[in-house]
């Protein structure tokens, strides 16, 4: 009868208490309990719980008055999501669960043989205190068919596990003789640390257990599957014909990637099988089975190919060889990684990873993680253009300011702010009726006073004389300065330019004064931008550097520019801050739209700099000044 066992049992009665669980015949509690309990000291397991359909049916460990959480229950579903696929799903917890501080969850699926039945163990260990995760992941394999056999018993169905035809006493004894053997072949090859000994006490134990004359294991070395152990012979020539049929047999299931069987005499799926036949006829033994090794269970490692003599396999086990292939699979593959030289380990390890990189699973998290990773380099490594960004505003020169000649009023205005005009093209005309009036009573004094000196000259009397003709010259002189104002009454273009100041809605009718500024007339040749430079970037700045302007009238049309001078004295700007002026000039003639005043973007190529530093540049200057002592 099966055990509960309240402190670590003796080994033998281990084994016995789980060998009577095969043919347990009590209630589906007393099952569970005593399989949880069993299996929990079997695997060392401090906590451990059976789950079935999401309700916990058996436990042990658990502390007392220790709560359990919804949240554990879902993490375990979960796990048992990936467990589907190669029967078990490990994942480590952040947070300490029943005293565990650092907890790594292990979920192994359990077969019930029943339908709609989600039945699995949840494993709890200490992942500083545990190191035999893959000797605990094979022993919770090797029993998790266990409760199929006993609902198998229950309701006297097929069984989904090794039972296919079950039906006697002497079938359960040699189901339970084949779990005995299934589970202390992979504890002795699980304890193997070198390769070639876990290979070779595979192939002994697997002759004597299962009564072959002969097994072989085939490795894949790349090239073509290579014989690396035998049955009974700690050497062999790798060039006998026997050797050389059996590796023959190797590559004929390796390349289907399928179990083959001969003579197979229930399955009727047609395989090639021609190296197999032609092995029995050279060796004349009764049946050749080859058995791949699987990672992942998919990607073929190697070949177990077993001879019998005598009689043939079952299918009971045929299955007892492909679950023990399946739980030292892992293990070998390890073993044989860690006993290659360090070149082929490091050529395997990036083959791995390029297979797990470019295989279709995860195609989107992939990308994102390769795309993140491109990114991250080209930061870290790549180079880029850096520029100075700065205020532009277009200037020019070759000014005229255009005053008022007197006082007066302005008559007629011909042009506005921004026209374009011609040498000597008329601008404006100031109101000159009074200076006519002027002109007019100035001529009046200039007669009077010539009258005066005549008279005077012909009476003799020179003292009056005198006095008339300073008179005369005193009107003349008048005269002229009215006739000067008309003649400047008019005001024209001194050059061809454009009108940048002055407007004739604003300065019709208008009185000004003299010397009163009324237009400003700018050159369409030899402009330039000023541009305005943060003292921070004053020095990444230097004569002939080139660039691009945007003015804000035409954003979409970029000009070539480069540095013609930097004035050396810093102004602080309107926002309290240093800068500098520098003069940049058009690489071509400016354009005809362009005109004095405009504003814009000046962009200066400052060579190319680190793309890390580009970015952070200005934060560590920003950090350096504000920790400075």
């Amino acid at each position: 009868m099966p055990q509960v066992f309240d402190r670590e049992p003796d080994s033998l009665d281990l084994l016995g208490s789980i060998n009577a669980l095969y043919h347990f015949d009590g209630n589906e509690a007393d099952f569970f309990t005593h399989f949880t309990n069993n299996l929990a000291w079997l695997c060392r397991a401090p906590i451990l719980f059976c789950i079935s359909n999401s309700q916990i049916i058996a436990q042990f460990g658990v502390p007392q008055n220790e709560e359990i959480t919804a949240d554990l229950l879902q993490i375990a579903a979960n796990l048992y999501d990936r467990a589907k696929i190669n029967g078990f799903a490990q994942e480590p917890q952040p947070n300490p669960i029943f005293s565990l501080q650092q907890p790594l969850f292990l979920v192994s699926r359990l077969e019930t043989g029943l339908e709609n039945n989600t039945a699995f163990l949840l494993l709890i260990v200490d992942r500083r205190n545990y190191s035999q995760l893959n000797e605990t992941i094979v022993r919770l394999q090797l029993l998790s068919n266990l409760p199929a056999l006993f609902y198998e018993r229950k309701t006297a169905s097929p069984s989904v596990s090794f039972q296919k035809e079950a039906q006697t006493p002497a079938d359960f004894e040699q189901i339970i003789a084949l779990s005995t053997n299934i589970l202390a072949l992979s504890a002795l090859v699980i304890n193997q640390t070198h390769f070639v000994a876990a290979s070779i006490l595979l192939v002994n134990e697997i002759a004597s257990r299962f009564n072959c004359s002969r097994v072989y294991l085939g490795w894949d070395d790349g090239d073509y599957v290579k014989t690396i152990a035998v049955s009974h012979l700690d050497n062999f020539e790798r060039t006998t014909e026997i050797i050389q049929s059996i590796e023959a047999a190797f590559e004929e299931a390796f390349d289907q990637n399928a179990e083959l069987l001969f003579p197979d005499f229930h399955d009727d799926v047609p395989v090639i099988n021609a190296a197999h036949k032609t092995y029995l006829q050279k060796t004349h033994a009764t049946q050749l089975l080859s058995l791949p090794l699987r990672r992942d269970g998919q990607h073929v490692l190697a070949i177990l190919s077993c001879e019998k003599n005598d009689g043939t396999f079952s299918e009971k086990e045929i299955d007892a060889l492909r679950l023990v292939l399946n739980q030292i699979t892992p293990w070998l593959d390890e073993l044989h990684f860690k006993n290659q030289w360090f070149g082929l380990r490091v050529k395997q390890s990036a083959q791995i990873a390029l297979n797990q990189t470019f295989n279709t699973e995860n195609s989107v998290k992939k990308l994102g993680i390769l795309t993140l990773s491109a990114l991250l380099l080209f930061i870290l490594f790549g180079r880029w253009d850096y520029r100075i960004e700065a205020t532009a505003v277009v200037e020019t020169d070759d000014l005229a300011y255009l005053t008022a000649p007197f006082d007066g009023y302005i008559d007629n205005v011909t042009v506005h702010a921004g026209d374009k005009v011609s040498r000597d093209t008329l601008l404006m005309q100031m109101n000159t009726q009074e200076l006519f009036l002027k002109e007019s009573e100035a001529r009046s004094d200039v007669q009077r006073f010539l009258r005066e000196s005549e008279k005077a000259r012909g009476n003799d009397q020179n003292a009056d004389m005198l006095i008339a003709q300073a008179r005369t010259e005193q009107a003349q002189a008048k005269l002229e300065e009215i006739q000067f104002y008309l003649k400047r009454a008019a005001l024209k273009a001194p050059f061809d330019g454009v009108i940048i100041e002055g407007d004739k809605e604003d300065l019709l009718g208008v009185p000004i004064a003299k010397g009163d500024t009324i237009f400003k007339l700018a050159k369409l040749t030899g402009m330039y931008l000023k541009i305005i430079v943060d003292e921070k970037d004053i020095n990444a700045i230097a004569e002939k550097q080139t660039g691009e302007a945007v003015l804000l009238s035409k954003p979409d049309i970029k000009l070539p520019i480069h540095v013609e001078k930097i004035i050396p004295l810093a102004e602080v700007n309107s926002a309290g801050l240093n800068s500098f002026n520098v003069k940049v000039l058009f690489d071509d003639a400016p354009q005809e739209w362009i005109r004095p005043g405009m504003s814009g973007v000046v962009k200066v190529d400052a060579g190319k700099r680190n793309i890390l530093w580009l970015l952070t540049h200005k934060t560590v200057d920003f950090l350096r000044l504000y920790f400075w002592w």
